[in-house]
């Protein structure tokens, strides 16, 4: 979407929102909706890029695939990372030129912390130890965190064990989130201040509230909401990120605050929120939405407020629509937040009441 200015490309996603609004019988005028472009290039902290071995081409090449093609196109820079990332590209390349197992290479995965870089280096076949010991040596040149991964995302592995994880910080509270390279976070740091402090106003908490949070990850949102109310308990189907999600919350010395692994998609979805009182409900769901959920504890959970986080403004519409014909809530409020500049997607932060 490159051919539009940024403020372009943000009313042409506030109109999308709209649209999909109106298509799912919803009412909410564009004029109404807060635009928010909080950065236009350099603004993901990770990425995953294909390596491809091609001698009659210079050697190792480092990139992004081609449409519909096997082939590699090499990159000297990348205008969409982060500048710190964007600047490896030279070196890591170089260093995997030098690998006697390049062309068992087929990508890497790179991240960005506040402390330190990462990357993850796809291995097809045994590394051998020569290889390892030049990793080992780039890793500490470069102050990157160097992980192998052999098979699946369970088969990453760094290279050195000491040093402390990957983190950011969310200015709103001051919480630190810890998190490995693969985990999902979202990507753009600057957009995502945005989005927590947009949840924090649209939730309004107080300190008798009780929220429960679905889909809630390494705590983003769990860990700063939690600074202000009585309870909250986030909810996700992804052990991992449960795992790490109560390591943050000792880290943040936030003991107010619950984990529950639990199938989201589960109909009836048991019964460890029927009895909390929650006053409050937040939701951050995957692309598909969060319409079997919002059916199953909606009417007996009857919150004061419900804030919902959508990457896909074709389902938050569909679930607009249950809560608003069905269920009686008014759609208060939107926040449209161009998390990725230049590109169809758009983050959609909906008040409901």
């Amino acid at each position: 979407m490159q051919h539009l200015s940024i403020g372009g490309q943000l009313h042409h996603k506030q109109l999308n929102v709209g649209a999909a609004l109106k298509r799912h019988g919803v009412t909410f005028a564009v004029e109404q909706m807060k635009g928010i472009s909080p950065s236009a290039w350099g603004y993901r902290r990770k990425g995953r890029l294909s390596v491809r071995y091609v001698p009659k081409k210079g050697g190792v090449l480092v990139g992004f695939r081609e449409f519909e093609k096997s082939y590699v196109t090499d990159l000297k820079q990348c205008h969409t990372l982060v500048p710190e990332l964007s600047a490896l590209l030279p070196s890591l390349k170089a260093q995997l030129q030098q690998l006697s197992g390049r062309e068992s290479i087929p990508q890497i995965e790179i991240a960005s912390g506040t402390n330190v870089l990462a990357i993850i280096v796809r291995y097809l076949a045994p590394c051998s130890e020569q290889d390892l010991l030049q990793l080992i040596s780039f890793g500490r040149e470069q102050n990157v965190r160097v992980y192998l991964q052999s098979g699946g995302p369970d088969t990453i592995v760094p290279l050195e064990k000491q040093g402390e994880p990957l983190t950011y910080r969310i200015r709103a509270s001051g919480d630190t989130i810890k998190f490995l390279p693969t985990d999902f976070i979202q990507v753009n740091d600057v957009a995502n201040q945005e989005i927590v402090e947009s949840v924090l106003q649209m939730l309004a908490p107080t300190s008798r509230d009780r929220v429960l949070e679905l889909f809630c990850g390494l705590g983003n949102l769990t860990l700063p909401v939690a600074s202000s109310i009585e309870r909250v308990v986030g909810v996700d189907y992804d052990d991992g990120l449960l795992r790490r999600a109560k390591d943050n919350a000792l880290f943040n010395h936030k003991d107010n605050v619950e984990f529950i692994h639990a199938d989201l998609t589960e109909n009836p979805p048991g019964q460890w929120w029927a009895v909390e009182g929650f006053t409050k409900l937040l939701l951050d769901p995957p692309r598909s939405g969060a319409l079997e959920i919002l059916t199953a504890i909606v009417p007996t959970l009857a919150p004061e407020r419900i804030v919902y986080a959508s990457c896909n403004p074709e389902t938050l519409a569909r679930d607009a629509a249950l809560l608003t014909a069905r269920f009686g809530y008014r759609l208060e409020a939107i926040r449209v937040v161009d998390m990725f500049a230049h590109t169809g997607h758009v983050e959609t932060i909906a008040l409901f009441v």
